[in-house]
């Protein structure tokens, strides 16, 4: 374990090609996620099932590849105002965007501008994040991006279950975010050489918070709702966990 307290130094220049890569993946999975619950909408068990498994991949992921830079980075500062921005951020969308979600539904129609929102949000810092993750190593990259596109396709799944009524809608919000994953990603690859060190350990530690937001208060929650949560989808959390954490740990 203290091998994680030793430098743990950013690279200045990444591979284009791993890039575009690990970039692109998550993208499409967020897009094919979509079309395959605007084809056929899985069962709530089913769905409950995906979200807690995209949730322990996602945990494990920022376990593994996220938080041993945090605690090796330069500056304790740098980490604590990145991380704690990152939760006003994100409080203060689902703050505005609920505010509109009430009034619209108030006239009797709900609104998935909350959820669209704070999708849209996570996504641009998840290419960010993987952009990132590729500076502190190739490896840790491909992790993150793997964990990154399950749950993409998760979300996905989940924003069709909520605009199945409204294809067109349904159609431009997954397209639009999965542009918004690839354009985070590009500013994260334009940024890797331009930043210092205490600034890049910020942005990871924003999008730490992003990404712990989007499990507890968005993956979770919706996995958590009417009868649809059973023993065997929460298990599927520490299956996620688990393999993911496997995974890491066989590859290094």
């Amino acid at each position: 374990m203290y091998r994680y307290l030793a430098p743990y130094p950013l690279r200045m220049q990444i591979d284009l090609a791993d890039a575009t890569l690990v970039i692109v993946v998550p993208a499409a999975a967020m897009v094919v996620g979509a079309a395959a619950g605007l084809w056929k909408q899985p069962g709530p068990q089913l769905r409950s099932g995906l979200q807690h498994l995209a949730a322990g991949i996602i945990f494990a992921a920022v376990a593994i590849e996220l938080v041993p830079p945090l605690l090796a980075g330069p500056s304790w500062v740098a980490m604590a105002i990145g991380f704690a921005l990152g939760v006003v951020v994100m409080l203060g969308i689902r703050t505005v965007a609920g505010e509109k979600d009430s009034e619209v539904g108030a006239a009797g129609s709900r609104s998935p501008a909350s959820m669209v929102a704070v999708v849209g949000v996570d996504l641009f810092v998840d290419g960010l994040l993987v952009a990132l993750a590729l500076g502190t190593g190739e490896q840790g990259g491909f992790v993150l991006a793997a964990a990154i596109s399950f749950e993409t396709f998760s979300l996905g799944l989940a924003i069709a279950a909520t605009l199945c009524a409204r294809r067109s809608l349904l159609i431009g919000t997954a397209i639009t975010t999965s542009l918004l994953l690839i354009a985070g990603g590009i500013l994260g690859i334009m940024l890797i050489g331009c930043l210092s060190d205490p600034w890049r350990l910020g942005m990871i530690a924003f999008g730490t918070a992003a990404l712990l937001y989007l499990v507890v208060e968005e993956l979770l929650v919706e996995a958590h709702e009417g009868n649809s949560d059973t023993n065997i989808a929460t298990s599927l959390f520490f299956v996620g966990f688990g393999i993911t954490l496997a995974i890491a740990a066989v590859s290094r």
